[in-house]
């Protein structure tokens, strides 16, 4: 990412450096430009009406499609309730599972993603129906290695298949206002924790779990589905670009501060979501306001995250 709005061009040299990456351009003509500027005859950057479609859809996928797996919870409070489940003391590991592919994921595809840029429509058709896939199966699980697979592997594996290729696009058309853009996009699965916990928690005491996975399948396919067309990166960004990673950043004491602290944040971050809604029935409370308690915090994340954005 570059680090001022300046638009870096290619001289007599053939190698660039930015942040961290080392750019070869594989043709050596003076007017290759790395990162186009408002100028450039492709569409604007930071703004503009492609720039900002491409950024509302990805926030309808990001709050649908990650804030699902993020409101497991719910689920999770009430498979331990049905016959099928009851005795499955590790029911948290099918959200953990599905979350925890999408995180751990990322330093795999990502390269791929920079290597393949232009298959990364292919990649979105390819993850986005697995996610949904995953869910019509796990209506059909009877037993928690069922559901793991399903709910928990399948759907992981379909969204970082997905999901990173959306966020390679937002790169491309959000380069000084990044930070808003990033903040508005992670804000949309606080934007749908307030919705879904309520949602899914009437769905499942009315209709079931294998109802539910079923018809949040249908509507998954419906709303996002018309979306598809919208996810496309700028045109020319990725052109005549070849990126090698420069990995001299494992010898800074600041990146391993940061990746510590990020690490030991993350061992924690998951447990208010997954497990609010049991230990509120521990504690004697309705089902219901466990879900409105997981709500409440996915209210504050949304402020949270934008604002720090």
């Amino acid at each position: 990412m570059p680090n001022d709005a300046a638009t870096p061009r290619a001289e007599v040299s053939n190698v660039s450096h930015r942040d961290g990456e080392i750019i070869e351009l594989t043709d050596q003509r003076p007017d290759i430009e790395i990162f186009p500027d408002q100028t450039s005859i492709n569409p604007p950057i930071d703004g503009g009406h492609q720039a900002w479609r491409l950024l509302l859809s990805a926030f309808v996928f990001e709050s649908l499609l990650w804030g699902f797996p993020l409101s497991f919870g719910i689920f999770g409070e009430y498979y331990t309730s049905i016959p099928e489940f009851r005795n499955s003391p590790y029911i948290s590991i099918v959200g953990t599972t599905a979350s925890g592919i999408s995180y751990l994921g990322a330093p795999l595809v990502i390269p791929l993603i920079r290597r393949w840029s232009g298959y990364r429509t292919c990649m979105i058709l390819v993850g986005w129906p697995l996610c949904i896939i995953g869910l019509v199966a796990g209506s059909f699980a009877n037993s928690l290695g069922t559901l793991i697979l399903t709910q928990g592997v399948l759907y992981g594996i379909g969204f970082i298949i997905f999901y990173y290729p959306i966020l390679s696009m937002v790169d491309e058309y959000w380069v000084r206002r990044r930070g808003m853009a990033y903040g508005l996009l992670c804000s949309a699965s606080g934007v749908s924790g307030a919705v879904t916990p309520l949602s899914l928690q009437a769905l499942l005491h009315r209709y079931g779990h294998k109802t539910t996975l079923r018809g949040v399948a249908v509507f998954l396919f419906v709303v996002t589905g018309p979306l598809i067309p919208l996810l496309k990166g700028r045109p020319g960004q990725q052109q005549n670009i070849r990126l090698r990673t420069d990995w001299s950043f494992f010898k800074k004491p600041l990146f391993w501060i940061y990746s510590i602290s990020n690490l030991l944040m993350g061992l924690g971050y998951f447990f208010p979501a997954l497990f609010l809604p049991s230990y509120a029935r521990t504690l004697g409370l309705s089902t219901s306001k466990g879900a409105l308690l997981l709500a409440l915090m996915s209210v504050a994340q949304v402020a949270g995250q934008f604002t720090f954005g």
